[in-house]
């Protein structure tokens, strides 16, 4: 019978049942900075993660580093603590822990009586264009009592118009649709457009709602002097209604009642966000929020919104562990870490969009902001490094991030015959940027005619491909006749400067002029193709005479390298451009040039790229795509920076550079590219992201869980190195019914205790086996119900152990749809196999936790614990 010492892809269930240990957790690492609400480019709130282990008192931030205001209090049998947000405000709560998943990051807190989690969730919905375009987060406030007693207790939260980019002449409002409560505040006299010089939107409406939830707790709101409005709460757990003028230092609140909370806990949801009627100018047009064909006003958006919590929490928790299972199953745990942390980055540069005027929803256009570098829109060299990420998830959107670009390329403004660099020079205008283009002729030609490869590749869409076969021919006529001796140009890594005759422009030509070979069948651009690659390699232009390694200028320059990355795209569309030698040359060369903390991007270079690191490590041996993947986790666990993940960092200190520091790029989508590894391990559109059909229940209703966790083990598949045909998909829709089930007081404790387990500090001894009455393995007939015992934590607990932790893990059976009952009497339906953790910590002072939980199951077949000592 196979035992599980760790689950993924399960709603979790855990059971505080001793004190708990005042030390923080963090899993799976403490990043830089946490995503809290982070949609789209002007809804991108975070966290630092320096600050995580003082929630109470931290200041969270716009993705350019400037100060937001957003707070959360909450009042326990009349006593008044800050969850979070409230720097100089009452008593602060005691943070335990936080995690991170793919679309979360939650936190927990004890205070007084009272346990509290805070579930900020920014769904990611490649297939599910409403809510993928709808530009809000939720924060869901989850409490409930310790020690199994009640509590009284009120839940308090405000923001101001740092979320407008100013702080003057400022108008809001306070209005009600349907059983939504919503707050709107605008910025007078708006320019469509414009941003402000920390690059947050001065234009559109700025939205904080909230409803009363399930448990139909009292919810009351005010506006005003931040001190008055938080005193009202504190002196009687509401607010008075008031909503005065605008002025300087104000905020608007929200309280919820939630009366005397007992065992099965409550919680109440928000959402938060920047809504845009105009999203982008696109070639003089006006284009929306895809959404907006279905809700035409904000009011109605949010009232959605907080009436899809329900699914799309579940939704969000089945892509959460759909992502960090494949993630593990292709290159292990430190790799799950890394792609878990990029997949809210990734989208929160683009809008999914459609034509203000017709709101056409079967010609969507994803828009995209080069963030933190310089702003363009549509960066040709920023959409081919994202592309894993959208090939996993959705295929499809390689087609509707790359049409705007080619659309743009068709219409008879750009004259040259390679491609342009982007569609405008500041987001959100895409006017063409006709002048002032940085030149990449080579770089941009080939990275539009390999998107336009995979997206061909990957959806069978032949028609798409043929009807902009001039403009793709043009640019491979381009490649042939300038590939070989290439002008001083940029290459995407333009840090390095214009520069004549790069190798990796030449790789990247070669693997363009075979992929439009291969969509049109076309045997010319084939040829040309191989020549160039035959010249590359087996000729030894773009190599040393030994043949150990690409050079970085080609010819004569042998002493030079560079990392090979782009021989990336030749694997995933099984090109066979450059023979496997070529690739075990490039993974055999990397240990050898690899600096104190990774290896630099060339030889003239201390530092590397993230996304880069990842491509080459999925076409390298499973040794050094290890090193690299070990490399980057390394880096985002060195909390030397505070920023959202970088994807250019110091690997050498040989100019004098703090090794693993960031290099001035932060919360940039080309981290889309770590999910390289996954993408030549799967395939394409091999996590099924697709939605579960929408749920009635409340918004208030249950957070499902927060956090994922992912077996600790090295991957045990062979080279990355060989491309294999796309497996059947990881089905992310399952079992959401279950993944609902979880209630708030189950969140809160689990975050609880998992925040007091060192998990992740400690190496966890062999399970041991405590057999069920009775098992059976059967999947079949009639219920054989196991009941028993596990025995009590103290006889497990080492005596010289501060703490040790005991994960019982059950094993249940059982034919899909089975009803099973769990702990005490707690019924859900579940898909075959289902998987249920209980975590109990002990310590070994007393053997005052000494406990006995009974399970009763249908077709129990094992259970087995792990003892985890700190």
């Amino acid at each position: 019978m196979t035992r599980f010492r760790a689950i993924i892809g399960v709603t979790v269930a855990f059971f505080v049942l001793s004190t708990l240990v005042a030390a923080q957790t963090f899993t799976p690492v403490l990043p830089h900075s946490y995503p809290l609400a982070v949609r789209n480019p002007y809804t991108s709130t975070w966290l630092p993660g320096d600050q995580a282990a003082h929630l109470p008192s931290a200041t969270p931030q716009f993705w350019s580093g400037g100060g937001i205001t957003w707070s959360v209090l909450a009042r326990v049998d009349g006593t008044t603590y800050s969850l979070f947000g409230a720097p100089g405000g009452p008593q602060a709560a005691n943070v335990l822990g936080g995690a991170y998943t793919s679309t979360r990051s939650t936190f927990t807190l004890s205070a007084g009586n009272a346990l509290f989690t805070l579930d900020f969730l920014s769904p990611v919905a490649p297939n599910d264009y409403v809510r993928q375009s709808l530009p809000f987060a939720y924060l869901t406030v989850a409490a409930s009592p310790r020690s199994g007693q009640s509590a009284s207790i009120q839940i308090y939260t405000d923001i101001d118009d740092s979320w407008l980019g100013i702080d003057s002449d400022v108008s809001y409002n306070l209005s009600t649709t349907g059983a939504t409560s919503l707050f709107q505040w605008v910025a007078n006299d708006q320019t469509t457009y414009l941003q402000s010089q920390s690059e947050q939107a001065l234009w559109g409406t700025v939205v904080y709602a909230s409803q009363p939830g399930c448990d139909d707790a009292n919810l009351t709101a005010a506006t005003g002097a931040m001190s008055d409005v938080r005193g009202q709460f504190t002196s009687s757990g509401s607010l008075d209604g008031s909503t005065p003028g605008w002025a300087s230092g104000s905020v608007t609140a929200f309280s919820h009642d939630l009366g005397s909370v007992r065992n099965g806990g409550s919680n109440v949801t928000y959402a938060i966000g920047v809504a845009r009627d105009q999203v982008v100018s696109f070639l003089g047009a006006d284009w929306t929020h895809y959404y907006r064909a279905t809700y035409a006003d904000t009011p109605s958006a949010v009232d959605h919104f907080l009436n899809d919590y329900s699914s799309a929490s579940a939704d969000s928790q089945a892509l959460d562990a759909a992502i960090a299972g494949a993630a593990n199953s292709a290159a292990g745990a430190n790799y799950s870490d890394i792609v878990t942390l990029s997949v809210r980055q990734a989208y929160a540069s683009c809008d999914f969009s459609i034509s203000d005027d017709s709101k056409n929803t079967s010609d969507p256009l994803i828009f995209l902001k080069e963030i933190s570098s310089d702003g363009n829109v549509n960066t040709v060299d920023v959409l081919y490094p994202i592309f894993p990420i959208f090939y996993v998830l959705n295929a499809a959107s390689i087609r509707y991030i790359t049409e705007p670009v080619i659309r743009f390329l068709e219409i008879g403004q750009w004259n040259e015959s390679y491609a342009c660099h982007d569609i405008g020079s500041a987001y959100p205008v895409a006017d063409g940027h006709l002048v002032g283009q940085e030149f990449m002729p080579v770089e941009e030609s080939a990275n539009l005619l390999i998107l336009a490869s995979l997206y061909a590749m990957s959806t069978r869409d032949t028609n798409w491909s043929s009807s902009h076969g001039t403009l793709f021919r043009t640019l491979g006529d381009f490649l042939a006749g300038n590939a070989t001796n290439e002008a001083a140009q940029y290459s995407s890594d333009d840090g390095l400067g214009p520069l004549a005759n790069q190798t990796t422009l030449a790789i990247k030509a070669a693997v363009g002029l075979n992929a439009i070979g291969a969509m049109f069948n076309s045997n010319n651009y084939t040829q040309a193709g191989d020549q160039l690659a035959n010249l590359l390699y087996n000729q030894t232009m773009g190599t040393d005479a030994e043949r150990t390694h690409f050079t970085r200028i080609y010819p004569n320059m042998t002493n030079s390298w560079t990392m090979a990355y782009n021989m990336y795209p030749d694997k995933v569309l099984r090109l066979n451009t450059f023979p496997q030698a070529a690739y075990d040359m490039e993974s055999s060369y990397y240990p050898t040039v690899r600096a104190t903390a990774g290896v630099p991007l060339d030889d003239t270079t201390d530092w590397t790229k993230s996304d880069w690191m990842m491509w080459s490590g999925a076409i390298a041996s499973q040794d050094t795509r290890n090193m690299m993947v070990n490399d980057l986790h390394q880096y985002i666990t060195t909390t030397i920076d505070s920023v959202p993940f970088s994807d250019r960092f110091f690997v050498s200190h040989e100019f004098g550079n703090a090794t693993n520091g960031y290099y001035d790029y932060k919360a940039r989508p080309v981290v889309g590219g770590h999910f390289a590894i996954l993408a030549l391990a799967n395939g394409a559109n091999s996590i099924d992201s697709r939605s579960s059909p929408g749920s009635s229940a409340c918004a208030g209703g249950s957070p499902s869980g927060g956090s994922s966790s992912t077996t600790r083990a090295s991957s045990s598949s062979g080279s990355a190195s060989s491309a294999t045909a796309p497996p059947s998909s990881v089905s992310s829709a399952s079992g959401s019914s279950a993944s609902a089930s979880t209630s708030a007081a189950s969140s809160a404790s689990a975050s609880a205790s998992s925040a007091s387990a060192p998990t992740n500090t400690a190496t966890p001894t062999s399970p041991a086996t405590i057999s069920a009455p009775n098992p059976t393995n059967s999947i079949s007939g009639t219920a054989d119900t196991s009941t028993g015992t596990f025995p009590s934590p103290s006889s497990l607990v080492s005596s010289d152990a501060v703490t040790t932790v005991i994960v019982y893990t059950t094993t249940t059976v059982c034919p899909s749809g089975q009803t099973v009952t769990q702990e005490g009497g707690s019924t859900s339906v579940l898909k075959a196999p289902s998987i249920s953790t209980y975590l109990a910590t002990a310590t070994h002072v007393s053997d005052t936790t000494v406990f006995a939980t009974t399970f009763t199951t249908d077709y129990m077949t094992d259970i087995a614990y792990t003892t985890v000592t700190a």
